[in-house]
């Protein structure tokens, strides 16, 4: 069980059970006539204080509630306990007139039950004030400056004062002098003052609604028009209330009139700010949307890149912040057609038939300026224009979208009054049209970086596929070294290469290249080697194998992709080799110290159906003497580019493999490595580079 819910339930019961001894004593000393002695003044003082404690706590919690300053919270929990104020004023006034009809006051001395009643009504009124002084203590706190809790001890000690001069008067009369009069009236004209400067601090009201200041008009004027007849019956004296509080406690009186007098000037104050703040609440309200519809579109500005949502919120806050009917935003494509991006009230098809001329759009494109028609039955340029469709526009209010200088689109906003728009409208518009320029921009960048990560990402995947799918390792063949090394561009390419065993058992070196980059190479990558593979075991040649994976790929691939390709069988263990060439870069072959250029004919795979290609693949039968050497590349490494953009060619790779001798494969490679490195020269490499190197030597083994 919640232990407040305990505490307050305790604390009520409290309250019962001393309001009943209250009774029980008040009704002992009315019989036997010994109500005016200093003993009942002690008794009742008493008494009401250890009745005023439990109700203090009660109501002493509600300063410990938690919400923001300027929260909407707040406004709401002041609206609510300012109705109930306003609710129990009302009740409190009734109860009087009731009493005053009924002339309870002079039953008082005679009547019991008339003594109970008029203390129920003390009791009621007591808690009224306490409930009111609560609640000016609460907001004072809550709209506070900085001497707010100076100036409320002084009014806290001012309160204790008129009630202890109350309570020391009815215990000692003698005291009732005109000195103490007159310290009184001044005491009563400085809290006066010093409560005047406190309430000091209204601005907030001046930025609540129109139908809101209304309300708080009508509750404040209620409540202090009360207070006022309820201050002005104890001024009198001779009234029930006065007499009610006086026979109920010493100190009630002043209490009740010092948290009226607080509740006068609180309440005074409230209505003379409410009151001066109305005639400009349309022009509050109207910077408050304004407000409000720029923090909400730049908080979808920030969070969004959905254009469609992006231009729907656009035209949404656009009519919040103007006096708009309904609106729309033209988007203007790069070949000048127009489609509608987003509408609010209205429909395509009400703009298509309002403009079927296309006499507005020919105007809203030409407009590079806000445009303010003031009516549009007037205005000769759109006064041809099918309005009838329609019927409620009297005027409109275009203002031009821009995104990196170019227009990109209009934002129309129609309203229901002739001249109903002014530069106001204009202004907030323009802003949004700012924003709507940035969103696009950020749009725009976002969506970049997120397609170049998407392409990094891509990337990755293709680096990894061809890293996988190239051979870990090179089978051993007699008298043949055999070296090779494949080097990925920052654009992964598709650059393939293998040794795989023909159906004769015989190897068979496969080298090439898949053209285009990025994912799409690399798949068909992996499915060429899939092919070469599977083929290769039923292919006695080379020649053989070439024809089968092109009949195997042509139709297969899309039609821009082909692939370049050569095999180099080794036929024999005595240098004897064939050659064959797939539309592919040349092989250089070192025989006898000089470098030639070996090019078989043949067209590329998947570039001509069977017959054609199966012609055109010529073979070249070649033999290797000791140290002969032959290489295999792909055209990464002839058309590598320098910071220049010019070509390595084929000249630099003939002058490396003439300076070989005796040296083995990985020291050709490492030349190779270096000439890569010292021609580029930091350029980026715009292709991958494969590189295979073929040595014939009967020391090999």
């Amino acid at each position: 069980m919640n232990l407040k819910k305990i505490n307050r339930s305790v604390l009520i019961t409290f309250v019962i059970g001393i309001l009943l001894l209250r009774f029980a004593g008040d009704s002992v000393l009315f019989i036997i006539d010994k109500l005016d002695t200093n003993a009942a003044i002690i008794w009742k003082t008493l008494t009401t204080l250890i009745l005023l404690i439990p109700i203090y706590f009660i109501f002493i919690r509600g300063l410990n509630f938690k919400f923001g300053r300027y929260s909407e919270e707040a406004v709401k929990i002041f609206f609510i306990q300012l109705k109930r104020i306003s609710f129990l004023t009302f009740i409190l006034f009734i109860l009087y007139l009731s009493l005053h009809y009924l002339k309870i006051k002079l039953q008082i001395t005679g009547n019991l039950f008339a003594l109970l009643v008029s203390e129920i009504f003390a009791i009621y009124t007591i808690i009224i004030s306490l409930y009111i002084l609560f609640f000016i203590w609460l907001w004072l706190l809550n709209r506070r400056h900085r001497k707010t809790v100076f100036q409320l001890v002084i009014l806290r000690n001012g309160l204790f004062y008129f009630i202890i001069v109350e309570v020391l008067i009815s215990l000692f009369p003698a005291l009732n002098r005109p000195v103490v009069s007159i310290v009184s009236t001044l005491m009563a004209v400085f809290i006066g003052l010093v409560m005047f400067f406190t309430v000091k601090k209204n601005q907030w009201l001046a930025l609540l609604p129109k139908p809101e200041k209304i309300r708080l008009l009508w509750l404040s004027l209620l409540i202090l028009l009360i207070n006022s007849f309820l201050a002005y019956t104890i001024y009198l004296g001779d009234t029930i209330l006065s007499i009610s509080l006086l026979s109920f406690a010493s100190g009630a009186l002043s209490f009740e009139m010092v948290v009226l007098g607080f509740s006068i000037i609180y309440f005074f104050r409230i209505l003379v700010t409410v009151v001066a703040s109305i005639p400009t609440s349309y022009i509050i309200e109207r910077k408050m949307r304004e407000l409000s519809s720029l923090r909400e579109l730049n908080k979808v500005v920030s969070e969004t890149i959905e254009m469609n949502l992006l231009l729907d919120t656009v035209v949404r806050l656009a009519l919040k912040s103007t006096k708009g009917l309904a609106g729309w935003i033209e988007i203007y494509s790069k070949d000048r057609k127009t489609t509608i991006g987003a509408v609010q009230n209205l429909s395509e098809e009400q703009i298509n038939t309002l403009d079927k001329t296309s006499e507005l759009e020919k105007l809203l494109k030409s407009s590079d300026k806000p445009l303010i028609i003031d009516s549009i039955y007037e205005d000769k340029t759109v006064s041809t224009i099918n309005w009838s469709v329609i019927p409620m526009a009297r005027a409109m209010l275009t203002v031009p979208l821009f995104s990196s200088g170019e227009k990109i689109g209009t934002l129309c906003v129609l309203c229901t009054d002739e001249y109903g728009f002014d530069d106001d409208d204009v202004k907030i518009l323009t802003a949004f049209s700012d924003n709507i320029s940035i969103a696009i921009e950020n749009a725009r960048l976002v969506k970049d970086s997120i397609e170049k990560e998407r392409y990094k990402q891509e990337l990755m995947l293709a680096r990894e596929m061809t890293e996988k799918l190239l051979p870990q390792k090179l089978p051993t063949i007699k008298n043949y070294s055999i070296r090779a090394f494949s080097l990925p561009a920052e654009e992964v390419g598709g650059d393939y290469y293998d040794i795989v065993q023909l159906k004769n058992g015989k190897h068979c070196i496969i080298i090439a290249d898949v053209s285009g980059k990025g994912m799409s190479a690399a798949f068909y990558m992996a499915q060429l080697k899939g092919v070469v593979l599977s083929l290769a075991r039923e292919s006695i040649s080379p020649k053989e194998l070439l024809k089968r994976i092109n009949s195997t790929l042509y139709g297969s691939i899309e039609r821009q992709m082909y692939i370049t390709m050569s095999a180099f069988a080794i036929d024999s263990d005595e240098g004897k080799v064939t050659f064959y060439r797939a539309g592919h870069t040349p092989g250089l072959f070192k025989n006898n110290g000089e470098v030639m250029e070996i090019i078989p004919k043949g067209i590329g795979v998947g570039l001509a159906n069977k017959e054609t290609f199966d012609i055109h693949i010529e073979e070249i039968e070649l033999y290797f003497k000791e140290d002969d050497v032959f290489l295999l590349f792909t055209d990464g490494l002839n058309e590598l580019k320098n910071q220049n953009r010019e070509d390595l060619g084929i000249e630099p790779l003939i002058k490396s493999l003439k300076g070989t001798s005796q040296e083995n494969p990985l020291i050709l490679e490492s030349k190779i490595r270096n000439l890569i490195l010292e021609f580029s020269d930091g350029a980026a490499q715009l292709d991958d580079i494969t590189v295979v190197i073929v040595k014939y030597s009967k020391n090999n083994n």
